[in-house]
């Protein structure tokens, strides 16, 4: 599952859409553009929605301050101003895109299915691992071809395991990526997926449940047991 970071002011309008993107994304909100800027500088995000208007430092001022430092999250600005000559200036201060309030939250979806696929950290999109696939596009896993029923988290933990072919992933990596930050989860919430994700996979196939492994004393990943 893909993280987002956004970064909206109007809390009536960032409920609205914090509820339109948790159904696919895993959303942290911060409410200025200060605050904003310093979780780009120090998180992991796949994306980031930036309202233009914003309290403490606009979001033209966080495109380019993080663009200037070398940051490549995949940016979508929004605001309320039409006219060609703002869009332009948004972009020039390295928005990848740029969407007018007000919006359908289906055009919202669209644009940011776009940016990450044009983001090179979301390129693969079946990864085998043994008896264990996962389609990281159409969000489907299966056990030698059968669908596997996982939660909307369970998938999102999986994807992050096989997407990085066999390297362990830290807990606290997982903590990161799958939950939002202000979170009360500790690595136990993982441990404890990370069971119920085996079980699920072993009603399928317990050699293929023999993939999700955990590295000791590092964390957890995903890889074909040896014969």
């Amino acid at each position: 599952m893909a993280k987002l970071l956004l970064i909206e002011d109007d809390d009536e309008f960032a409920g609205i859409l914090v509820e339109a993107l948790s159904w696919s994304y895993s959303v942290d909100r911060v409410g200025d553009g200060l605050q904003g800027l310093a979780w780009l500088r120090h998180s992991q995000y796949d994306a980031a929605v930036i309202d233009w208007e914003l309290p403490l430092l606009n979001g033209i001022e966080v495109c380019k301050q993080f663009r200037g430092e070398g940051g490549t999250t995949p940016i979508l600005l929004l605001t309320a101003r039409p006219r060609a000559t703002d869009q332009i200036v948004g972009l020039d201060a390295g928005a990848d895109d740029y969407l007018n309030k007000p919006f359908e939250s289906a055009i919202l979806h669209a644009r940011l299915r776009a940016l990450l696929r044009r983001a090179p950290a979301i390129k693969d999109e079946v990864i085998s691992i043994g008896r264990l696939s996962i389609n990281t596009r159409q969000k489907v896993v299966s056990v030698d071809q059968q669908p596997l029923r996982l939660t909307k988290r369970e998938f999102a933990i999986l994807e992050l395991l096989m997407t990085s072919r066999g390297e362990p992933v830290a807990a606290e990596t997982i903590l990161n990526r799958v939950w939002p930050s202000d979170s009360d989860v500790s690595p136990d919430n993982v441990r404890c997926h990370i069971t119920r994700i085996r079980a699920q996979i072993s009603k399928l196939s317990k050699e293929a449940a023999e993939c999700v492994q955990s590295a000791y004393g590092i964390g957890y990943l995903v890889k074909a047991p040896k014969n």
